[in-house]
């Protein structure tokens, strides 16, 4: 027993060390390819600059939680998952650009642009396929729930490589290049890997469904550290799909703003994207868990907010237009003025209403407490004796 301990401390630094060299891989891959498109092999233009930097802050920010988490807790796959998913996203982005180059910039001037171009493809359905579903899984310790859901786990990693040789054999052109055929593929096994490739997108969201309820099981079987751990993943998971709401919601109305509206639009998304490894890294690494109800309670709060007062904004601007083109036939920036004027008027009495409502309900303790420390203010104000107080 005592060996097994000894041989399981000494693998710690080697595991360590194996972190910390992917970690360097990884930023010396994402320097060359931030080096090609200095070179000009992608041929971005302006507007997929931006776009293509906050994606290098989004690998940067994983790659980081990642060696993190394989450097201080190295028997938590997690970081490795983390590590490793970077490691692809690269390969694959450096494959696209390479044969975006090689078969459309400057035709033949790079040998090997058809395989790169069949890399991308299957290298991105390893990585979409893997990262939520294996993070929700073994989250927070880097184990599975049951041996169920560990059997649940290897049917999921075989559903992915088959979906991956699938796409790395099915025949005809290849999915961004329809004038090049892919290399490897099988003409006799056409129409079987045409039906997996169709119905693998089905079996993926269905598997990243089951794993989300893998976690919400373990939340409600949680005590303690291990229920702070999975709020912290909870908020950053439903950051993104805040802001993709956001965006769904806002994007065609401020679409005449073109450019600038599309680049706010990306920070939010790509930035609220980000904080999913920030408190991934946070609850694994245990570092100030007990923020977490304090950052659930505001966002429970700002969100609804904001929620609440777009509605009015873009409800009152309607009505308002409506109001003004029947009053004298045409549209008039009154209305958003008058608009934005409600909504200044309302913030703050709706903020506390909401945080009222919110504290009521989720917060029934932190309420009460409020409640009598207010009840106390109250009367110390208005008696100028202390015995009334004591009792």
């Amino acid at each position: 027993m005592t060996h097994s301990i000894d041989v399981a401390e000494d693998r710690k630094p080697a595991a360590s060390r194996l972190g910390l060299a992917l970690f360097i891989f990884n930023m010396l891959l994402l320097a060359g390819l931030v080096g090609l498109h200095l070179a000009g092999i992608g041929n971005l233009g302006e507007e997929h600059w931006f776009e293509r930097f906050l994606l290098m802050l989004v690998f940067i920010a994983f790659a980081t939680t990642g060696a993190l988490i394989t450097t201080r807790r190295p028997e938590n796959m997690i970081g490795w998952i983390f590590s490793g998913v970077v490691f692809l996203f690269l390969v694959e982005y450096f494959a696209e650009d390479y044969a975006l180059y090689s078969l459309v910039i400057r035709p033949g001037a790079l040998p090997g642009g058809v395989l790169a171009a069949w890399l991308g493809p299957w290298l991105g359905t390893v990585v979409f396929g893997s990262m939520l579903t294996f993070t929700f899984l073994l989250f927070p310790n880097g184990r599975f729930l049951s041996p169920r859901w560990r059997a649940f786990g290897w049917i999921v990693g075989a559903l992915i490589v088959v979906q991956a040789l699938a796409i790395m054999l099915n025949p005809g052109p290849l999915p961004d290049y329809p004038d090049h055929e892919n290399p490897l593929g099988i003409e006799a096994a056409g129409p079987l890997l045409d039906w997996i490739v169709a119905v693998a997108p089905t079996f993926g969201s269905f598997a990243i469904l089951l794993s989300t309820l893998s976690l919400l099981l373990r939340y409600r079987r949680a005590r303690g550290i291990e229920r702070l751990q999975i709020q912290w993943i909870a908020l950053g998971a439903a950051l993104p799909v805040l802001a993709l709401f956001l965006v769904s919601v806002f994007n065609p109305r401020l679409g005449e703003n073109g450019l600038l509206a599309d680049q706010v639009f990306n920070l939010l998304i790509f930035f609220s994207i980000m904080a999913f490894p920030v408190t991934t890294a946070i609850a694994i690494l245990r570092y100030r868990l007990y923020d977490i109800e304090f950052i659930l309670r505001r966002t429970l709060i700002y969100a609804t907010l904001t929620g609440l007062l777009a509605l009015v904004y873009f409800g009152s601007v309607v009505m308002l237009q409506q109001v003004f083109r029947a009053g004298w036939g045409g549209e008039s920036p009154v209305a958003i003025v008058i608009s934005t004027l409600v909504i200044a008027a309302l913030f703050s009495p709706l903020r506390q209403r909401i945080q009222a409502l919110i504290d009521r309900r989720f917060y029934r303790r932190r309420y009460d407490a409020d409640q009598i420390l207010q009840n106390f203010t109250a009367r110390l104000r208005d008696e100028v004796e202390l015995e009334p107080l004591s009792q």
